[in-house]
């Protein structure tokens, strides 16, 4: 048999191998075909026995349940975060409307202001409106770059 057989053998062993851990074969050909590959290959049958022997450990393990300390500690977590998040968006919420305010007061006082000559109220108002875009491209790339930091959680 060369390696190209052995592998399509040995697929084809898995699959069978798999149906009869699960009984779950279609046809009496496919036991058959099973019972040929455990007779003639002897790894075969070693690695059936060891997959029955693995099916059989874990039928019989029992998952702990964890108790309710653990439990009120998750909750408290998930609640805190929770609390956090939404007293952070609260307040930056708020900083962006005193902020919106502010500039908008500003600028409005600039306008209205017949002493600064129109180019420079111009020259002011693109100054401003060039760094808060700029700021808001820096602050959006940072937390791009935050929420996909594969070494976020590592302390150095």
């Amino acid at each position: 048999m060369n390696a190209m057989q052995n592998k399509i053998s040995k697929e084809r062993f898995n699959i069978l191998c798999m149906k009869a851990l699960d009984n779950e074969f279609n046809s009496d050909n496919e036991i058959l075909e099973f019972q040929e590959y455990i007779k003639k290959i002897p790894e075969f049958k070693i690695e059936y026995e060891e997959f029955k022997r693995i099916k059989e450990l874990t039928k019989k393990m029992n998952l702990r349940s964890p108790n309710d300390d653990i439990w009120k500690v998750y909750r408290m977590k998930i609640m805190n975060r929770i609390e956090r998040s939404i007293a952070w968006i609260i307040f930056l919420a708020g900083c962006a409307i005193i902020l919106a305010f502010g500039g908008y007061k500003a600028i409005e006082a600039l306008l209205n202001n017949t002493r600064i000559d129109l180019i420079l109220k111009i020259g002011i108002i693109a100054t401003l409106s060039g760094g808060l875009f700029l700021l808001l491209s820096v602050i959006k790339e940072k937390i791009t770059l935050w929420k996909s930091d594969p070494y976020k959680g590592i302390e150095k």
